[in-house]
């Protein structure tokens, strides 16, 4: 595996282009090849740790996604069926890439317990090296 990659020239000067700052750091970029800074956050609850734990375990195992953590127990209330439920639950975020996210989504709807899973997709912009650590960690198949 390369080494990490380090965050010398970050942030850039006030009147400096990220972009450009970005490349000459060396972050965006593994070998010839341009990296995202872009990072899939999926957010899904249960309301069973149990149930995130495995389903964690399996998406990570398959370098679905770079990372989970699950939080919890949280309050949800919500509509369901006509009626407002109060119920306690877990919430797992997980980090891959966008290309990934939505093989992740799909793995996370056909295991879920839940009739209607939430899962909330969020592509948002990381840190270079964090997004470069994603990116080298859900690419890692067969590593």
């Amino acid at each position: 595996m390369e080494s990490p990659l380090l965050l010398s020239g970050w942030p850039p000067d006030d009147d400096g282009d990220v972009a450009e700052a970005t490349e000459a750091a060396g972050f965006a970029w593994r070998g010839d090849r341009r990296l995202s800074t872009k990072v899939a956050v999926i957010v899904v609850t249960s309301d069973s740790r149990e149930e995130l734990n495995s389903l964690c375990e399996v998406l990570l195992a398959g370098r679905l996604v770079a990372c989970a953590q699950i939080s919890g127990p949280i309050s949800s209330r919500y509509w369901w069926a006509g009626r407002l439920e109060n119920a306690q639950e877990w919430v797992a975020t997980l980090k891959t890439t966008p290309g990934m996210a939505e093989q992740v989504s799909s793995s996370i709807a056909a295991s879920h317990s839940y009739e209607v899973p939430e899962i909330l997709l969020h592509e948002v912009s990381a840190a270079p090296s964090y997004a470069a650590w994603v990116q080298a960690e859900v690419s890692a198949k067969g590593d």
